[in-house]
């Protein structure tokens, strides 16, 4: 199997196109399950079936099943239809698909919560972020399902964290309890399944990431989207930073895509677990007691497949055999492609892996396309073995029009065909062939497309400081209260509850960042006035609500030219107060308080944040011509950069004083300062 370029082929050439060896391997497609169009979650369980959830994205707006491969008749059946156990509604988002949740309760029952990335019936376009707390179009949250095989009962266990979708979860049998991680905010979250009560633990992840893992040491393992690994102390429902960051990419790739969470993890005895960075390639090993990490390299082996094209792999899962060999997918995405293929080319297929990876002679063995003559599989978003029985399952998450199929491969007979290659498959669909015309995702939204995901500011033109990362151990207290200029020089105060940390930030980087409690009693005043200035009196009403009268009081005040005040109040609405008169503007934000407000030189203009702490934080401004201009919200992922940027709750604004850098600092867990050059 051993090449010295084994993944370097010319592109269209038969060999490129040759399917793994045939004997043994079958594959089933849905029948009857019109409109799913993806699958993101399956497993196996102890005795041996493999379930797997048919969903939908990107449109049709169908609610998740739970669906059994019947081997006998290579057969996908259904189990239960989610839609039946909710009170499902044309106007919000749908609990489109299950993702990377389904688990086994001792007693033999699955449980497994839906989650959202489709669009509801009747909107244009698909806007989670947009109408993530809106109280008709919203996503009412994720809700939590158990199946019982044995009986067929399905029992909704409800939705733990209104508003939030769910994208990944797991099953601590110690605590009796689902750990979780939330899609939209990106807050890691346990659900007790005895007394139904849940803790946030404050958000932990920037954006994208959804395994979640049980450790050797029964705590609770995630990754970040830049690759930071974090636990959840099981013994004291913490949240804990390890210390540990997953490497780059090893190729200069890595500039195309920024994510390297794991997207694998494999416990391999009672202090070690392997983990697969999904987009970075690497196989990697980590104690989980002396927090060393261990780098086994990429994961395949060449940096290009087709000669010329610079691309990347990404692979979705793994499993180990019974002999603790490592089998997995790799899927590459064509990137540089020279012109006189870029008409023409195609999505590439899931190409099957085996790596005995604890042989240090061993090398990763492209062992072909995943799929038969007729069908092949280009994202492979599940793999299972059976290690009784030495078979392997593999879902594919999508990639067909009739549905996600399921392949089963039986590696007794894939191993007696070792060196050997199947025939070139026949799907057309990963052919090189004339793009079709890209058609069009509906009716545009204000202007917008799908591409338009409200983000407040332009990627490059953000800078991001980690100050959660100084402080290991309590990261808690890195939550940003308070900042102010001093010429080029950021001055700030951190803490969960109350300042307990100054720092300072200078040209991009933290320059000191220490305890108050070092500071001298004049230095620690100065600082808390200029960072966290009190708030005057008001001899004046604020607008209100009837019945809302009680948070009509400010939240934070800024001066305005002629004397007046611009004043933002806990009800979320924004007014000019000049002596007795007050001009009120409106709300700047659906729900939630006007959390901070920052005014320039000419005291004309304003930034603000807004948005109750269940909510995305939404950044704004403001000025007398055009009053309130929502600016939208910190979420995007930057190719090349570190700029994958994700922040909820902002309590604390300053602009420089000629106007072109607007520090923005969150209050979280990861308590990040964000530099926008404006």
């Amino acid at each position: 199997m051993r090449m010295n370029k084994p993944f370097l082929y010319r592109y269209g050439e038969p060999k490129t196109y040759e399917v793994i060896p045939q004997d043994g391997v079958t594959l089933s497609t849905p029948v009857g399950f019109t409109g799913y169009n993806c699958c993101w979650d399956a497993t196996l369980s102890p005795d041996g079936i493999f379930y797997l959830s048919l969903g939908s994205e990107g449109g049709e707006g169908n609610y998740a099943r739970l669906n059994r491969y019947n081997e006998r008749d290579n057969r996908i059946e259904n189990c239960f239809y989610s839609k039946d156990y909710l009170a499902p509604s044309s106007r919000a988002l749908p609990g489109s698909k299950f993702h990377s949740c389904i688990d086994f309760l001792p007693d033999g029952r699955l449980i497994m919560n839906n989650h959202t990335t489709d669009k509801a019936p009747q909107h244009p376009e698909w806007l989670p972020y947009a109408y993530h707390s809106h109280v008709w179009d919203g996503f009412p949250g994720s809700c939590f399902f158990t199946y019982d095989p044995r009986t067929g009962i399905v029992q909704s266990l409800g939705i733990p964290v209104p508003h939030e979708t769910i994208y990944g979860s797991v099953y601590s049998k110690k605590k009796h309890a689902l750990y979780m991680i939330g899609f939209i905010r990106g807050h890691l979250y346990k659900f007790d399944l005895t007394t139904h009560e849940t803790i946030d633990f404050g958000k932990a992840i920037e954006t994208c990431s959804h395994r979640m893992h049980i450790g050797p040491d029964e705590n609770v393992y995630v990754t970040s989207g830049t690759g930071y690994l974090m636990r959840i102390n099981t013994d004291t429902d913490t949240l804990e930073w390890t210390g540990v960051r997953l490497p780059e990419h090893l190729s200069d790739y890595s500039r195309r895509f920024t994510l390297r969470y794991a997207s694998t993890f494999l416990n391999l005895d009672d202090r070690r677990m392997l983990m697969v960075a999904g987009y970075s390639n690497h196989l990697l090993e980590y104690n989980v007691y002396t927090e060393e990490l261990r780098d086994y390299g990429g994961m395949h082996g060449a940096d290009e497949l087709f000669e010329g094209f610079g691309n990347y792999f990404y692979c979705f899962n793994a499993d180990l055999d019974a002999q603790g060999v490592l089998w997995y997918a790799m899927t590459p995405r064509l990137l540089d492609v020279p012109e006189q293929y870029a008409a023409n080319t195609a999505p590439a297929p899931a190409y099957l892996y085996r790596w005995d990876w604890s042989n240090p002679a061993a090398v990763p063995e492209n062992l072909g396309v995943m799929g038969t003559h007729e069908l092949i599989c280009g994202i492979i978003s599940e793999i299972r073995i059976d290690r009784k029985r030495d078979v392997l399952f593999a879902s594919c998450a999508a990639d067909t029009d009739n549905g996600p199929p399921v392949m089963r491969i039986d590696l007794k007979k894939l191993r007696a065909h070792a060196g050997e290659r199947g025939p070139a498959h026949n799907d057309r669909r990963f052919y090189p062939k004339p793009k079709p015309p890209k058609s069009g995702h509906g009716p545009l939204y204000e202007g917008s497309s799908l591409t338009n995901k409200h983000e407040a500011f332009r990627p490059e033109q953000i800078t991001k400081v980690r100050l959660w990362t100084h402080l290991r151990g309590d990261e808690k207290n890195s939550a940003v209260r308070g900042l102010y200029w001093d010429g080029n020089t950021l001055h700030g105060v951190t803490g969960e509850t109350e300042p307990k940390y100054g720092f300072t930030i200078r040209d991009g980087e933290v320059k000191s960042i220490r305890p108050l409690s070092e500071l001298t009693d004049d230095e620690r005043a100065a600082l808390l006035r200029r960072a966290c200035p009190p708030l005057t009196e008001l001899a004046v009403t604020l607008p209100h609500v009837a019945g809302r009268q009680y948070l009509a009081v400010p939240s934070c005040m800024v001066p305005w030219n002629g004397g007046r005040t611009l004043v933002g109040t806990r009800d979320g609405k924004l007014s000019l107060v000049d002596g007795a008169d007050v001009c009120c503007y409106g709300l700047a934000a659906p729900v939630g308080p006007v959390r901070a407000l920052c005014v320039n030189a000419g005291q004309d203009f304003a930034w603000g944040a807004a948005g109750d702490e269940a909510d995305i934080g939404r950044l704004f401004t403001f000025d007398e011509k055009h009053g309130i201009r929502e600016l939208g919200f910190l979420k995007w992922i930057l190719p090349g950069t570190e700029g994958i940027v994700c922040a909820d709750v902002f309590d604390a604004l300053a602009v420089t004083p000629d106007g072109k850098t607007l520090a923005i600092g969150s209050h979280e867990w990861l308590g990040t300062v964000f530099l926008a050059a404006l």
